[in-house]
């Protein structure tokens, strides 16, 4: 028996079949459309394809998706403001409605988190309670608990991007101020990096850090302290056996391990945080969306 994994992001929808041991097979990828409701049929299409493929034998399918999605009903019920119309969307509903096979959904970051616990397990390296933190153009969060994700009452649980770092401070696309993934994200770097000049990006700020040019430097630790009180703040409140970080910063972060490790110790904290850089690859998404299928308690769904 084969499961099919789905990982829908910004540019692309990638699906594969995954086998019980965690090998993508057959992967086919898909543009994501512009308004976040079109890309149900799409989905819908992808998981046909695989059914009628005589060479598997598909038991299950499992999603992952950007916003808060109640995990019982499979309702949107947390969006920003960068997907237009996917506020509310019954996708659930919809993908029982179009599909012979079980569907399980959830959001993306939650996904690769239940990706990462499979690569750390395939390797001999496994970790089972952690926190697993997406630094890319957001700030996003996974809670995973013995190969588990940790949903909250509402789906809502790791929504570690909409933490008040600062009260009053920046205003968020969610509608609240000071949230943290405005501080700590890509976007943040790419607004640090204004300070150095009108047409300096994230990824050229990080150079200049590498090659310890001062303005860049400092930057670059005020970003890794608000980092930090990100990361004291979890250990505080999920004592997690490690925090890993990963998402499109992630490879970065081997560059600023030793500033990030001053800054955690100059914060004081009663607990060592424990931290690692995720091994991610293109393909976790949609492992941890096989898997997350395999695992889901179907009966529950409605």
């Amino acid at each position: 028996m084969h499961a099919v994994g789905i990982d829908v992001g910004g540019t692309n929808v990638r699906a594969a079949v995954v086998d019980k041991n965690g090998q993508v097979l057959d992967l086919i990828k898909e543009p994501t459309p512009a308004f976040a409701p079109d890309v149900l049929p799409v989905l819908v299409n992808l998981i046909n394809h695989y059914l009628k493929h005589e060479k598997y034998d598909i038991s299950a399918a499992g999603i992952g998706l950007s916003g808060v999605i109640d995990p019982i009903t499979g309702v949107i019920t947390g969006a920003g403001d960068t997907m237009p119309g996917w506020l509310g969307t019954e996708v659930g509903k919809y993908l029982k409605e179009k599909l012979p096979i079980p569907v399980t959904i959830d959001n993306d970051v939650n996904v690769a988190g239940l990706g990462e616990f499979i690569n750390r397990k395939l390797i001999g390296d496994p970790v089972h309670q952690f926190v697993y933190l997406s630094i890319g153009t957001g700030l996003g969060g996974a809670i995973i608990h013995n190969g588990r994700i940790i949903s909250g009452n509402n789906g809502g649980a790791g929504e570690i991007g909409h933490s008040i770092l600062y009260p009053d401070g920046l205003a968020c696309g969610c509608g609240k101020m000071g949230c943290a993934e405005k501080y700590v994200s890509g976007t943040a770097l790419n607004r640090f990096a204004k300070e150095i000049s009108s047409d300096c990006h994230s990824y050229e700020l990080l150079k200049l850090y590498q090659s310890r040019d001062a303005k860049a430097v400092r930057l670059i630790r005020q970003f890794l302290r608000d980092l930090g009180t990100v990361m004291i703040n979890i250990q505080a409140y999920f004592d997690p056996e490690e925090i890993i970080i990963g998402g499109g910063l992630s490879s970065a972060f081997y560059l600023m391990k030793a500033d990030l490790n001053r800054i955690l110790s100059s914060l004081g904290h009663q607990q060592e945080v424990n931290w690692s850089i995720a091994a991610d690859g293109e393909n976790i998404g949609v492992i941890g969306a096989a898997y997350l299928s395999e695992t889901a308690d179907h009966s529950q769904m409605r």
